[in-house]
């Protein structure tokens, strides 16, 4: 299993300018998918785990907010997809040495059709807040798609959280 939380650690990290409250859509060729992010200021990377690539788009609001998405490729899954994304939950929360606050299924969309997935939120052991979803697109190739934002108090937050959330589409 790749490193997932990688990307929320390399997120909280960094340090970039600060950015408006407009917010703008990226667009993955490479990963199928758009989001609106807070400002244009994305950062990408790879990150190699073992045989995978790890690939990372993050956004730094401020000193204290972060966003971002990654996603990887898993050629022929060994276990079910609800599986995959609770043992990915797990490990994010062993590396992040987190408390969960809450976890539970979820649709991509919403919809009944839609790709499996998890929604959980936790506190790290530094006092940072991350809000992640997880979903499982496809079979084989199954892509995992996380998408994080990390803030100090997500209460204070969540519009744009959600905002965030809402606006992840996958794309062809």
């Amino acid at each position: 299993m790749p490193r997932l939380s990688t990307f929320i650690l390399l997120a909280v990290a960094a340090a970039l300018s600060a950015c408006g409250p407009d917010w703008r859509e990226y667009r993955s060729a490479a990963g199928k998918f758009s989001v609106q992010f807070p400002c244009t200021n994305t950062i990408e990377r790879e990150v190699k785990d073992g045989a995978n690539t790890v690939h990372l788009v993050t956004i730094d609001v401020d000193s204290t907010t972060a966003y971002g998405v990654s996603w990887y490729g898993i050629a022929s899954p060994e276990k079910p997809a609800a599986e995959l994304l609770q043992d990915a939950q797990a490990k994010i929360l062993r590396d992040l040495n987190a408390g969960i606050e809450q976890a539970g299924e979820i649709k991509h969309g919403g919809r009944p059709d839609g790709a499996p997935g998890r929604a959980f939120t936790a506190r790290t052991a530094s006092g940072v807040y991350v809000s992640i979803r997880l979903y499982a697109v496809g079979a084989k190739p199954l892509r995992v798609y996380q998408l994080t934002a990390a803030a100090p108090d997500l209460g204070r937050a969540e519009r744009d959280i959600k905002a965030f959330f809402d606006s992840f589409k996958l794309i062809d």
